[in-house]
């Protein structure tokens, strides 16, 4: 049985910025062999305000407003019920100033509308802007040619074979030391929670998926937003974007995971330095 039932909302600085990328991410247990292949158990929506035009040549993302939505599934909650409520919440995202985004986002949204009995209007509304968006070379580099976007597909920076959200972020110096999986996969974590309802496995899961649609969130303002102007934390005077930095000032007071030495540890610089080696060694940027 499910024991524990997120559903927060979180925020960082004051609002400002009349512009905004939403980036969604879900989560799902796989098995091949149920009947149910694909069951949902968590959702992530991480949403960066911005402007078009800020003074200066750089962009420090602490700087910026930002909104995250996280949503655990609960023992109360079916497949059905778990995709409709997520089918609601993302209708409040939709207006004329927002751009969805996500790393394969159309993936997600068919298996969402697969796995559901119910009609989803939200998620046939984003399917269908996606399919009908139209992509030229020169689009790249126009932000406004989207709505609904894919952080694999849609960026300048796209290289053709080496597209998962790790090595893209990699690419553009977003730094997600993910001290999670150091043990087990995401899928086996879920599995063994099942079992022994390890109250820390579900927090560590619901990080991952965050950890996930922040990242993508920063991708697309990168690459998709700001492609001419470097865009950073200022801790470490690098030029750095530290996604664990950031969930760990919107969330440590809920999310009690976030106060453990293992997450903490993965905001080090030795440890952001040690993933970067690891992951992308051609790096040079603690070097420099």
């Amino acid at each position: 049985m499910l024991i524990m039932n997120y559903h927060l909302k979180l925020q960082y600085n004051s609002k400002k910025g009349i512009k905004r990328i939403v980036s969604l991410d879900t989560e799902w247990s796989k098995n091949w062999r149920a009947v149910e292949k694909f069951v949902p158990f968590s959702m992530s929506i991480h949403s960066i305000f911005y402007d078009d035009e800020i003074v200066g040549n750089e962009i420090n993302i602490e700087n910026l407003y930002m909104e995250s939505e996280l949503y655990f599934r609960s023992n109360d909650d079916t497949s059905d019920s778990f995709i409709k409520k997520i089918d609601l919440i993302l209708q409040n995202y939709i207006d004329d100033n927002t751009t969805f985004v996500g790393h394969q986002i159309s993936s997600d949204l068919h298996t969402l509308k697969q796995c559901s009995k119910n009609k989803l209007d939200t998620v046939e509304y984003l399917i269908n802007t996606f399919k009908t968006r139209k992509i030229t070379k020169e689009d790249l580099f126009n932000k406004d040619k989207f709505s609904v976007a894919d952080t694999r597909y849609d960026i300048p920076s796209r290289i053709k074979g080496d597209e998962k959200l790790r090595n893209v972020s990699l690419r553009l110096n977003i730094f997600a030391v993910q001290n999670e999986l150091n043990e087990m996969s995401l899928t086996k974590m879920y599995n063994t929670y099942l079992i022994d309802n390890d109250t820390t496995k579900s927090e560590k899961l619901l990080v991952l998926n965050w950890r996930h649609a922040f990242q993508t969130s920063l991708v697309w303002l990168v690459n998709g937003v700001y492609t001419h102007k470097p865009v950073f934390n200022s801790r470490y005077n690098k030029r750095l974007l530290l996604t664990n930095d950031i969930i760990y000032k919107m969330g440590n007071e809920q999310i009690p995971y976030l106060r453990t030495n293992e997450y903490v540890s993965s905001m080090k610089y030795d440890e952001i330095k040690k993933y970067v080696i690891k992951y992308n060694p051609k790096n040079n940027i603690f070097f420099e």
